[in-house]
């Protein structure tokens, strides 16, 4: 990641905010990004009619660093979602379940969200338009973590989604660069997929011990 020295910057009169963004390709298409930002206050109300226009929300988080750790914290909790969604989607398949059935069952639930949602369909159709490199997301669960360590909080469950993301970037041939979308095109919802590949190889080892 590129680093910023925002303390020598302002030491030299100069001004620096941090406005990172929830959302992917659509929702920035759409104007329905979540903007978060940290610095000046003062700087956040002169920026909130061009916010306004880029985004369906925007929150003020304080000093700058803390538009960074928000959204660490944000694609930790989506990347550990999606992973578990992928697993389920994979079981559900393999036990017998229609996974539109579980899409369904999922909508009407507790645990319903704009992601499932989004996200599931295209899964269940082997269809993965691109949307955000999964390198990214590996390396904000890795950033993640290492914020973790930082403040000694144990994150077990990320650690896991993070290995799963990890090898998939490391090992899978298919992740290459498209030089047309400038996107990679197997993104982070294709976990699915590759996830039941991974279980029919597990089983064909299986068969040979």
């Amino acid at each position: 990641m590129h680093t910023f020295n925002f303390v020598s910057a302002r030491s030299k009169g100069d001004h620096f905010i941090e406005a990172p963004v929830s959302g992917s390709k659509k929702p920035a298409e759409d104007g329905q990004l979540v903007i978060l930002f940290a610095g000046d206050k003062a700087l956040y109300d002169e920026a909130l009619p061009a916010f306004d226009v880029l985004g369906k929300k925007s929150f003020f988080l304080g000093e700058v660093g803390n538009g960074a750790k928000m959204k660490l914290v944000v694609n930790m909790i989506m990347g550990s979602m999606m992973n578990a969604f992928s697993e389920g989607l994979t079981l559900a398949g393999k036990s017998g379940l229609s996974p539109q059935t579980v899409l369904d069952v999922l909508d009407l639930g507790a645990i319903a969200n704009a992601m499932f949602k989004m996200k599931g369909p295209t899964m269940i159709q082997n269809n993965y338009p691109p949307a955000f490199p999964l390198k990214h997301q590996q390396k904000d669960m890795r950033l993640a973590l290492a914020l973790g360590d930082e403040n000694a909080v144990s994150m077990p469950v990320a650690a896991a989604a993070n290995e799963v993301d990890f090898l998939l970037v490391s090992h899978v041939p298919h992740i290459k660069y498209n030089q047309k979308h400038g996107y990679h095109l197997r993104l982070f919802n294709m976990i699915c997929n590759k996830l039941e590949r991974w279980l029919k190889i597990e089983a064909y080892l299986y068969e040979l011990t």
